[in-house]
């Protein structure tokens, strides 16, 4: 998984990886001086929340929270990018997202949820989340620092819009439009594609991502709370009928990708620091 620390930082003690949802199961931490957690969308009450709880509970050493995020899903069943789509959630997501550009910020929604995972948080030793604007260190997914999104920074356009979704959750059907499933393990094929595009629309959060960091312009069909946590704002589109209307709000965002790998060395210096450990980037 792309969005894991350790394919992009090593610490000097020996580690291991552990899936999230194995390490629920462990009851015997003892070997362990410290866990790091992340990242992606890890703070999702229904999947992750039960596992997290038990490491917290369970582990007595440090534990770091690097470029996790909220993920809690509006919908129950799958959705596509129709019309018929927007019946369902529209109330919800004016109320979340407002108007095209958005930056209601999960912290400040008060909601029993949100207020449950603070507290967990609130309980680690050193956290990052990859929403922006709570009252935790802004640290988005580590996947910035892969030197493949440099390659193809390069890239010149050669279609003026691209898709790629989460065909498990949220399809986009748009005809004559290139579109790629985010199910695509190949990480470079799917850069390139997304560099291909002039515009992407994604109803994938990391697609999205990925297009802000090869500084491409992005729209977003969203279907979960981690959609409104980008720094770089995105304009959030639930119809065809809308679709012009956002690409016109959208916008290349040149500085991120050096943001976003500068908020990444920044926390593992303080990551270092608290672990008492040496550091060094893993490919090099």
């Amino acid at each position: 998984m792309k969005s894991s620390p350790h394919l992009y930082f090593r610490f000097g003690a020996e580690q291991e990886s552990i899936d999230v949802l194995e390490a629920g199961n462990i009851n015997d931490w003892s070997k362990y001086d410290a866990v790091i957690v992340g990242g992606g969308g890890l703070l999702q009450d229904k999947w992750f929340m039960p596992a997290l709880t038990h490491i917290r509970d369970n582990f007595h050493g440090k534990v770091i929270v690097w470029g996790a995020g909220l993920n809690n899903h509006f919908y129950k069943e799958t959705i596509c990018f129709a019309p018929s789509s927007a019946t369902r959630c529209r109330l919800c997501l004016d109320w979340l997202f407002g108007r095209h550009r958005f930056r209601v910020r999960l912290i400040s929604l008060g909601c029993e949820s949100t207020l449950k995972r603070d507290a967990w948080l609130n309980r680690c030793d050193l956290v990052g989340v990859r929403d922006y604007g709570t009252m935790f260190d802004w640290v988005p997914c580590v996947s910035c620092m892969d030197e493949g999104i440099d390659q193809h920074r390069q890239t010149t356009p050669r279609h003026p819009l691209v898709v790629v979704d989460h065909p498990d959750v949220c399809r986009i059907g748009l005809r004559g439009v290139p579109r790629m499933s985010n199910l695509n393990n190949n990480f470079a094929d799917l850069l390139a594609f997304i560099a291909s595009g002039e515009i992407l629309l994604a109803s994938s959060y990391h697609a999205a991502y990925w297009g802000i960091l090869l500084g491409r312009r992005v729209v977003v069909v969203p279907w979960s709370e981690k959609f409104c946590g980008f720094k770089h704002s995105v304009p959030a589109c639930l119809t065809q009928r809308e679709l012009n209307d956002c690409i016109s709000h959208s916008h290349a965002y040149p500085e991120a990708l050096s943001e976003c790998r500068q908020s990444n060395l920044d926390f593992v210096l303080k990551a270092a620091n608290l672990l008492q450990l040496s550091w060094s980037l893993a490919h090099k």
